[in-house]
């Protein structure tokens, strides 16, 4: 299982990389085992599974990072969420404090954040109020992932 971080030069994504301050915007899971990715996307009305190729055809800049434990609790995890609408609202609260846990809707940081928490893995170790792919990127690279 990996995670890959992306960017790529749509008028959202650099809004999104302009107020969390990060060279990403998206990020999602990717199931190695079937070479797709599930991730929750406005132009995809929220959280689905396609073609892994297909993001990195879309980005400008991606970053996958290796997980070194097990996946498939977290990646079928994910999968119960698809079809779920993406959280525009949490995304344009972004600057203000609002819950991120709300599991009726997902974008895409909070959708991995969750699901991590879920099995009993907080990569955030502290209280956040938001998630953004900048905020995960930071915390998968501090956490010492084989605690997990």
């Amino acid at each position: 299982m990996k995670i890959i971080f992306t960017k790529d030069n749509s008028f959202q994504s650099r809004l999104i990389r302009l107020f969390t301050r990060s060279k990403f915007s998206h990020c999602g899971i990717v199931d190695c085992t079937t070479n797709t990715i599930i991730d929750s996307d406005l132009s995809r009305n929220g959280v689905t599974e396609y073609p892994f190729k297909n993001i990195i055809l879309e980005s400008t800049l991606y970053e996958e990072f290796d997980l070194p434990f097990a996946p498939n609790t977290i990646i079928e995890l994910v999968r119960t969420q698809i079809g779920k609408p993406y959280d525009i609202f949490a995304v344009i609260l972004l600057p203000f404090r609002k819950s991120w846990e709300d599991d009726s809707k997902w974008f895409c940081s909070e959708l991995i954040a969750w699901a991590f928490k879920e099995v009993g893995c907080n990569i955030l170790q502290e209280k956040h109020y938001r998630v953004t792919p900048g905020d995960l990127y930071i915390a998968l690279k501090k956490y010492k992932l084989n605690n997990c």
